[in-house]
């Protein structure tokens, strides 16, 4: 069972787990990287607020596109953030563009912005599993017998219903990946390798996890072709993520605008 409530408290405020654990690793990525770039500053911050903003909305509307069944008879829900569903591939789209969008007028260098936030993605995949662990969301699928499985694979815990049953240890198994996935994205960026493309190996790696850890959960999911639709989005962003990290690398003009700054490849 979870050691980890679903609602922790500081002080007279309470905060959902899943919420304070991906807040938490928001501002921590985000402190990091303007504190990384002192001479604009506001630039980055305005880059992070929008592409946060985004992030959230387009998260939003691919949770909503992908559980449509049920939320064609919950309107009353679709705006209702505190009830959860955000879809991880939504918001790496939105983050993208709302970044991209305001790079057209705060200039910031690319290079380092995409060099942090891979570092940044991979903890707040770390997070949000944890959030899910209190939480329990994105819960194993249900086990004839805790003994004929590994202990590691397999606990008793609930699903969103409140039912107690053998599982699948997916929360577990999904912070254990993400921290060997930030182990190696964290010796990546120490040797400085694949500038200008660590977002892209970051993204993969998250994607790889929810790919394999897809077969073991227990939550609704659209199916398609025998896999979950979220599966068929893991797919193709590691297609896309892979094609990313092995084609040549074009520096653009628009890249140069880290003049002011200390190398990118001093930005671990």
């Amino acid at each position: 069972m979870p050691v980890i409530a679903p609602f922790i408290s500081i002080g007279p405020y309470t905060f959902n787990a899943f919420t304070f654990f991906t807040s938490l690793a928001i501002l921590l990525t985000g402190g990091w990287i303007i504190w990384r770039a002192p001479q604009k500053r506001g630039h980055y911050f305005d880059a992070l607020i929008v592409g946060l903003a985004t992030g959230i909305f387009i998260a939003r509307l691919v949770h909503i596109a992908l559980n449509w069944s049920y939320f064609a008879y919950h309107t009353d829900e679709l705006l209702r953030l505190d009830r959860g569903g955000l879809d991880w591939h939504g918001a790496v789209v939105g983050a993208w563009l709302g970044i991209r969008l305001v790079r057209h007028w705060r200039p910031i260098a690319q290079e380092h912005l995409w060099n942090k936030l891979a570092i940044g993605a991979i903890l707040l995949s770390v997070s949000a599993w944890t959030g899910c662990y209190a939480t329990g969301c994105a819960y194993g699928a249900e086990v004839s017998s805790l003994a004929d499985y590994p202990a590691w694979l397999v606990w008793e815990a609930q699903d969103i219903f409140g039912i107690f049953a053998p599982r699948y240890n997916v929360q577990v198994l999904g912070i254990g990946a993400s921290i060997v996935a930030l182990a190696c994205m964290t010796l990546v960026a120490w040797r400085g390798w694949l500038q200008q493309r660590r977002i892209w190996l970051a993204i993969a790696m998250i994607a790889g996890i929810h790919f394999i850890l897809g077969f073991l959960r227990g939550d609704y999911a659209l199916e398609v072709l025998g896999l979950r639709a979220e599966q068929w989005l893991d797919i193709g962003f590691i297609t896309m993520c892979v094609w990313q990290i092995v084609k040549p690398v074009k520096r653009h003009r628009a890249d140069n605008l880290s003049a002011p700054y200390p190398s990118p490849d001093k930005l671990y």
